[in-house]
């Protein structure tokens, strides 16, 4: 009776034993279809995020270019370089401290002097006629159609005004290599390649990493679409491109498998074209597959004896993701507000900061200091880039030290910084700190043999009492091109003539 009492437990233990491996196997492959689902939810997701994030840092660089030729425009047309030898100074200064190629201001006439020295005539520009009417106009100007340069290049241009009249243009050039570096961003975990196109699908500019077959004698992404897909796939993509929307469609190039995305920039009727090969795009998807099944494998041999402990187990993982998805997005988020090289706020985070610190009724005093890396060009042409860089991460650690951890610390973009100092109650310490970054900067050396001496040059501005930032900003800059034209290595203090370094 015993031994019959044994056999029958052991049967139960082995039905239960079998039912709960059933259960597993039909959890398992519940788990790896719902996987697929959600990784390629997440893969779509992920693709869509990183274009969006992508325009995000191509608008802001752009603006940030508007803004200093904004600065320059205001200057021009309050009358402070009339001259024309005074205007050919300021657009000169302009070119070498603005990051741009070359440097332009013409005339209602569309007469035009050049940073280069050299005159034109661009009245039968397009984007001339736009900012005569008062519009900023991004165009590009393809190799050889220039006027004075047969370099390809890109155009910012806008108004010049005077007394609410427009009375000329200012714009500024940025060769395709500048642009390029905009684009050039980690799509997809650098597996992706990016362009820029018309709304009728024209390639403008494509990423210096694009495969050939990516790029045809004449590219036109929706025809390049309609060579091996179903018409409506590129007939879709036409509509999203003529109406500026975005999408996500997975199509054949080439023979190959991809996945695109498109989003319209804000500044032009152009797109931004992410193009990423399916494999790299679903290598997350068999990824997550294969530790689901690992992972539901060890499940079913501990659920025959360990069922909490695996329940357990699974809520641990579960917390584990949630945090370790907490952390990418708070690193995300903290990538989109600093600049790469230099790890201060970039420029579209620190004029946040500071117009929301400005804009509180109890703003306080305080002072708004720019800086500017005296003839940077120079070190980048005679040393090279990454000299260059490290000349702006040293001068970025002299901003760090003097200024407290409360002040707002930017970069502008090329060779030029921003600092809100906060509660600057006395102008002497205002002064001190000025001359201190002017110091600072003298002790960087650059070259091999640290021959060629670094100096920058400062404007500061002390807010007054419902004043805007673009007001602060105007008599900040206006100080730093004074101390521009009185020599360099100095600052200047905005309406004081004693607040200076001689």
């Amino acid at each position: 009776m015993v031994k019959g009492f044994s056999k029958k437990v052991f049967a139960l233990n082995v039905g239960a034993m079998v039912l709960l491996a059933l259960c597993a196997l039909l959890g398992m492959m519940s788990f790896m279809r719902r996987s697929v689902l959600i990784g390629r939810e997440q893969a779509y997701e992920r693709l869509l995020e990183s274009s969006a994030m992508q325009v995000r840092l191509i608008n802001a660089s752009i603006d940030g270019k508007y803004d200093i030729l904004e600065t320059s425009a205001g200057i021009l047309g309050l009358g402070l370089a009339s001259e024309e030898g005074e205007a050919r100074e300021q657009i000169i200064q302009l070119c070498e401290n603005g990051g741009f190629s070359s440097v332009g201001l013409a005339n209602p006439e569309g007469l035009t002097i050049l940073s280069s020295g050299e005159t034109t005539n661009i009245s039968d520009r397009e984007y001339f006629a736009y900012a005569m009417q008062g519009l900023r106009a991004m165009t590009r100007i393809g190799r050889g159609e220039g006027k004075v340069s047969n370099e390809a290049r890109f155009i910012l241009s806008l108004p010049v005004y005077y007394e609410g009249e427009v009375t000329g243009v200012l714009f500024g050039s940025l060769l395709d290599e500048n642009f390029q570096s905009l684009i050039s961003s980690n799509v997809y975990s650098s597996r992706g390649y990016t362009f820029i196109c018309d709304s009728s699908g024209d390639l403008i500019l494509s990423d210096a990493a694009a495969p050939k077959e990516l790029i045809r004698e004449e590219p036109n992404f929706i025809e390049l679409l309609s060579e091996e897909n179903a018409e409506d796939i590129s007939e879709a993509a036409r509509a999203d491109f003529a109406g500026l929307q975005e999408g996500l469609l997975r199509c054949t190039i080439d023979a190959g498998d991809y996945f695109a995305t498109y989003t319209p920039l804000s500044l032009s009727d152009w797109m931004l074209v992410n193009v990423v090969p399916a494999e790299s795009a679903e290598a997350d998807i068999n990824e997550m597959t294969q530790t689901g099944v690992i992972a539901l494998m060890s499940l079913l041999a501990l659920s025959m004896a360990f069922v909490a402990v695996t329940l357990w187990i699974a809520a641990r993982r579960q917390h584990s993701l949630r945090e370790s998805q907490n952390r990418v997005v708070s690193r995300l988020s903290k990538i989109a507000m600093t600049d790469s090289l230099t790890g201060l706020l970039n420029h579209e985070a620190a004029f946040d900061a500071i117009r929301e610190l400005l804009s509180a009724e109890d703003a306080g005093r305080h002072a708004l200091f720019i800086i500017d890396i005296d003839r940077f060009k120079q070190v980048n042409d005679k040393f090279g880039h990454p000299e260059g860089d490290r000349v702006l991460i040293e001068t970025a650690g002299v901003i760090k030290a003097l200024f407290r951890a409360n002040d707002i610390t930017g970069r502008l973009g090329g060779d030029e910084f921003v600092v809100l100092m906060r509660d600057a109650q006395e102008t002497d310490t205002v002064l001190q700190r000025a001359a201190a970054v002017c110091e600072g900067a003298g002790r960087i050396r650059a070259g091999e043999d640290g021959g060629f001496e670094i100096s920058a040059s400062v404007g500061v501005a002390l807010n007054s009492s419902g004043e805007s930032f673009e007001e602060l900003y105007r008599k900040a800059d206006a100080a730093l091109y004074k101390a521009k034209r009185e020599g360099r290595s100095r600052f200047k203090l905005s309406g004081s003539e004693n607040g200076d370094s001689d």
